[in-house]
């Protein structure tokens, strides 16, 4: 599994989002960081974790979050994807629980998500299981029902 995290000025959060990886039960055999243009020390802060993580540091020109994903799952050699927004952090069972979830659905399982909690920066708990506030059934169970009904289904929460 490979962790792609895009970084755009993200000094302030990239180490506790990088310390959230290294938490995991099921941690991941690459994790990569594509940094899109910074002009903050986020790159240089996301380095300090390459002794703890199979940490990849790729860098481009500002282009945005969706082309640093982009190019982040072009270098990656995993089967599965999960992505993380340099302000996000997983709880340490995330990718065990997603990959469970992938492993343990049907036979042509392609992605699995999951619901967020938001917390402010002192890690005070805003609002929990924000998913099941939204419109819709989850998890969704076909691609209609992804079509017809509110996805709400955030980055940091898929794999």
């Amino acid at each position: 599994m490979a962790v792609v995290i895009p970084l755009f000025n993200g000094a302030a959060h990239i180490e506790e989002a990088l310390a959230g990886v290294c938490a995991q039960s099921a941690p991941p055999q690459e994790v990569i960081v594509v940094d899109d243009g910074s002009t903050d020390d986020g790159p240089d802060r996301a380095r300090r974790f390459a002794g703890r993580l199979p940490l990849k540091i790729l860098q481009k020109a500002n282009g945005g979050q969706s082309a640093a994903r982009n190019l982040g799952v072009a270098e990656a050699c995993s089967d599965w994807i999960a992505f993380l927004d340099q302000d996000d952090v997983w709880h340490p069972q995330h990718l065990a629980n997603l990959r469970a979830a992938a492993d343990n659905g049907p036979a042509q399982t392609g992605w699995a998500y999951c619901d967020v909690s938001v917390v402010d920066a002192a890690g005070r708990l805003l609002a929990p299981s924000l998913l099941h506030r939204r419109p819709g059934r989850h998890p969704k169970q076909s691609v209609d029902e992804c079509l017809a009904q509110d996805m709400f289904v955030l980055p940091s929460a898929a794999l």
